[in-house]
């Protein structure tokens, strides 16, 4: 989804932006190995969203990155629609990325279901009905993180 490199000298940054970059880089030591040998999926999205996902050969897991690269005029944000998930399966379904992420709106408009806690759909459900993007600001990335169970 995009290069690990770290363009900028690490002496000048603040303290705070030293631990979230330990935060980035410690999510894709974790989740190398399905980056670097999953099948890739860019999903159809509106022209302000840039979306796409990496899926295990077996469909045991997947990553997405859902970005908004401009703001929008519509009330709601888009719905996304995962792709390359095995229909059958149940997906446990968790917001990764950003760690301290919070809603444009308060009460955070979209999806009714916390991002950062076990929600399980359906690989069906999540391809086929999608789901009601969050609000959030432009020039924002989201990384969901998929797992089958069972």
């Amino acid at each position: 989804m995009g290069h690990m490199g770290m363009e900028l000298n690490l002496l000048g940054e603040p303290e705070a932006e030293l631990v979230e970059l330990k935060g980035a880089i410690a999510l894709y030591k974790e989740h190398r190995a399905l980056l670097h040998s999953g099948d890739h999926y860019r999903l159809d999205t509106p022209d302000y969203i840039n979306a796409m996902g990496v899926v295990a050969p077996d469909q045991s897991q997947a990553l997405y990155s859902v970005a908004f690269t401009s703001g929008h005029a519509a009330t709601l944000p888009a719905r996304i629609y995962f792709a390359g998930l095995d229909p059958m399966a149940q997906y446990r379904l968790r917001l990764v990325w950003p760690q301290a992420w919070r809603s444009k709106s308060q009460p955070p408009i979209g999806p009714a279901i916390d991002l950062r806690n076990d929600t399980i759909f359906s690989g069906e459900a999540l391809m086929t009905l999608g789901m009601q993007l969050p609000l959030t600001y432009p020039d924002s990335v989201l990384l969901f993180h998929l797992e089958a169970q069972g």
